[in-house]
């Protein structure tokens, strides 16, 4: 297991956005939902939506295509 490192962050635009997207999960799913299926369902419905963090143009992505980059560079992926 890799081990976990909590920090203070250095922009605040990143907590803004894991409260942006838990405001948004809530509107793909059912009050008290235990499926799975659901929250996969609602996850993909999300991976779509661009997370800005910072002031300039290339902090902007795309979590479908940045989860695959960073998948693939990780070492014996392949």
């Amino acid at each position: 297991m890799t081990p976990l490192h909590v920090a203070p962050t250095s922009d605040r635009s990143v907590l803004g956005i894991m409260v942006d997207y838990a405001k948004m999960l809530s509107a793909f799913l059912e009050p008290g939902f235990s499926d799975r299926s659901g929250l996969m369902a609602a996850e993909e419905l999300l991976w779509d939506n661009p997370c800005h963090a910072g002031k300039a143009a290339e902090f902007v992505v795309f979590p479908r295509k940045k989860t695959s980059a960073l998948l693939l560079a990780r070492p014996g992926a392949g």
